[in-house]
């Protein structure tokens, strides 16, 4: 298809074809790896990108179809897979990788059609690795009462990743009310998790976040007084009738008690001897009672 133009071009025979050569230069080709995000103790990330273990548990990798973006495919050209490695992906990597940072996501390995028409260029991403959530229970402990409403619970974690144990403690733990009751709510403030160190290894409490404080139940049951009487002596009046004094031991915090009975009776009316001389004769205490706003908190 060659030809030749110009006034004088009828005096020229010419080839109307020919051979060349030149240089078709590779188009550049970039795969980027898109950032993703995963929680600690998973292998999925939220990006759908599972990635796996190693044989030495080192690093983890994942040939797939998504999880990254491509720039200068052209035409009918095809990436079929890529293969995005990142030590994140491990169950066990923490949540803060080093320096505090996001994990390298690390694209390679693109399988395809066309690649050989192209200079590929690997960009890295970035996966975040955040705090697995923990739910802490509390186990109320029973009481006996004691005129405050400071109580005891266990505490109790589901949610630990990788067969980790945490260590956990909380401030407080209060009782509705310092009464007598059953089944009475507690409390409990201030709950906190933080590492634990078993065998050698230890398991860092900022792979987790947790809730600070939990309601339970416990029941208060009463105290015991222990009430004893001391008899008042009395001059022979012909009956069995005497008086007694009560003290009591078992009174807690600054409950104020008024202690009472019905009766205060000897065996006899009569006066009695050992050895000729009057002796102590015993008195039968009947009826004692307590009142005053805490005697419900009580048994005696």
């Amino acid at each position: 298809g060659i030809s030749l133009s110009g006034t004088a071009a009828k005096n020229y025979l010419f080839n109307t074809t020919a051979n060349a050569s030149t240089n078709i230069a590779k188009a550049a080709l970039t795969i980027t790896a898109e950032n993703d995000r995963k929680e600690y103790g998973e292998v999925s990330t939220l990006g759908g990108v599972a990635y796996l273990a190693d044989a030495n548990n080192t690093t983890a990798q994942s040939l797939v179809t998504t999880g990254y973006r491509v720039t200068g495919l052209i035409g009918s050209d095809t990436i079929t897979e890529v293969k995005l490695s990142s030590i994140g992906g491990l169950s066990r990597a923490a949540v803060n990788a080093v320096n505090g940072g996001a994990y390298v996501i690390a694209p390679s390995a693109a399988t395809g059609t066309g690649f050989e028409n192209y200079n590929i260029v690997y960009v890295n991403g970035a996966l975040t690795v955040t705090p697995a959530v923990l739910s802490i229970t509390a186990t109320g402990t029973d009481k006996i009462y004691n005129a405050n409403a400071v109580g005891t619970v266990t505490l109790t974690v589901s949610g630990l990743k990788n067969d980790d144990s945490l260590t956990t403690a909380y401030s407080s733990a209060t009782f509705a009310n310092a009464n007598v009751g059953s089944a009475t709510e507690v409390v409990v403030s201030g709950i906190t998790i933080s590492n634990k160190t078993l065998n050698g290894t230890t398991y860092l409490s900022a792979n987790y976040t947790a809730n600070t404080t939990a309601i339970t139940s416990a029941n208060i049951t009463p105290a015991t007084l222990i009430i004893s009487a001391t008899g008042i002596d009395k001059v022979y009046n012909g009956n069995s009738i005497d008086a007694v004094t009560l003290s009591v031991v078992g009174v807690q915090g600054s409950d104020s008690l008024t202690l009472g009975y019905g009766t205060a009776v000897f065996a006899d009316p009569n006066v009695s001897y050992g050895a000729g001389v009057p002796v102590a004769k015993a008195v039968s205490v009947e009826g004692i009672n307590v009142s005053g706003a805490a005697a419900g908190n009580y048994t005696f």
